[in-house]
């Protein structure tokens, strides 16, 4: 019997043209084929279903690809959002920092009036006896106990000389000193009664609140206050430096070199207005005399450093926190917080040292199932 092995179609859907195995020709009968023979019409349906099949295999594919896309977009939203604010996880690794005296302004609530209590409340400090040696003053008016401001945490850790405590870095997030702009020639005092060093050094967070004015007035927000001679070095805002329609910080004092004399330093460091910065401030009261500054993001890079002459002094006597010019602004607040200060060593600048870059880790996987 001929097997039928590739039947081609007739109208009455019988084996038409069948071929013999091994003839090389064909014949026409009727063939026993070995299974139903498909019409014209279902091979069509079913090319278009493959067609559809295949179709829908590819959109499926797609979407895979495109699931797959999103969750790697989603790892790394997640890692940047674990890293931010300080955006310093992958990056640089600070080392700890000795000082004298911190300000953490873990006491209070904001928006409560500063009084002399809650600044010695929040100022810790081994070298001095705080509200004694070092001893906060009567507060001005325009000052309250400002939120916590959230790029000035601690970038590397935080060690008190002479028995700590010692801070984790980042852990420093407690309130602030906020100072009302609509106020001028207003400060906070923090005095010097014993512990009375010739060379020191500040490091704080300030979160400025005045706008590009451009109108040449001063904002001396920071300042370290000699003695005998009441000579000092402060920390200057200027809405015109270093020159009209521009917005930076330089440093004052009173000595050009030989003589009594309002003196500016020679840099104007540009600044972005009503921005977050870490100023680190140093008064060498020891002959001939010095003023450094030296300015970073909150992140510690470096904008730029300048210093000043300064009248040679015996020792410090007291630190000025606030506003003491003539600069105001209705309606903006200038926050400082975590204002660290080393007398013991007087680093200068004080800042934390890079000790090495922290690698993101190598074991991230996104599992599709």
């Amino acid at each position: 019997m001929d097997v039928c092995t590739e039947p081609l179609l007739t109208k009455d859907n019988q084996c038409g043209h069948c071929h013999k195995p091994g003839s090389g020709h064909y014949r026409t009968g009727i063939c026993p084929c070995s299974q139903t023979v498909p019409t014209a019409s279902s091979i069509h349906s079913n090319s278009r279903a493959k067609i559809s099949n295949g179709g829908k295999s590819r959109s499926r594919r797609r979407i895979m690809k495109i699931i797959l896309a999103m969750t790697r977009i989603l790892i790394c939203v997640f890692v940047f959002l674990l890293c931010f604010p300080d955006l310093v996880c992958f990056g640089q690794s600070w080392s700890t920092l000795p000082v004298d005296l911190v300000v953490d302004m873990n006491t209070s609530s904001p928006g409560t009036a500063l009084t002399t209590s809650i600044l010695n409340a929040g100022t810790v400090s081994n070298t001095c006896t705080v509200g004694i040696s070092c001893n906060w003053g009567p507060v001005n008016s325009g000052f309250t106990v400002g939120a916590n401001q959230a790029q000035c945490s601690n970038l590397g850790g935080v060690s008190l000389n002479n028995g700590g405590p010692s801070y984790a870095a980042q852990s420093l997030s407690h309130n602030s000193i906020a100072h009302n702009d609509a106020y001028n020639n207003t400060n906070a005092y923090l005095y010097f009664n014993s512990s009375q060093p010739s060379n020191i050094s500040a490091l704080m967070c300030v979160t400025l609140g005045p706008p590009a004015q451009n109108n040449g007035t001063d904002w001396d927000i920071f300042g370290f206050w000699g003695s005998p001679n009441g000579a000092y070095v402060v920390i200057q805002l200027n809405p015109s430096c270093p020159s009209f329609g521009q917005y930076g910080v330089r440093l004052e004092s009173d000595w050009n070199g030989s003589g009594s004399a309002t003196t500016h330093s020679p840099i104007c460091i540009p600044l972005t207005p009503q921005t977050t910065y870490l100023f680190s401030v140093n008064y060498n009261m020891v002959s001939p005399g010095l003023g450094t500054l030296y300015v970073y993001t909150p992140q510690g890079t470096l904008i730029g450093n300048t210093t000043v002459t300064a009248r040679p002094q015996s020792h410090l006597s007291y630190v000025t926190v606030g506003n003491n010019e003539a600069g105001t602004n209705s309606g903006t607040t200038t926050y400082f917080q975590n204002i660290l200060m080393d007398w013991t060593k007087h680093a200068n600048p004080l800042i934390w040292t890079n000790s090495g870059t922290v690698k993101p880790p190598t074991n991230l996987a996104a599992i599709i199932q």
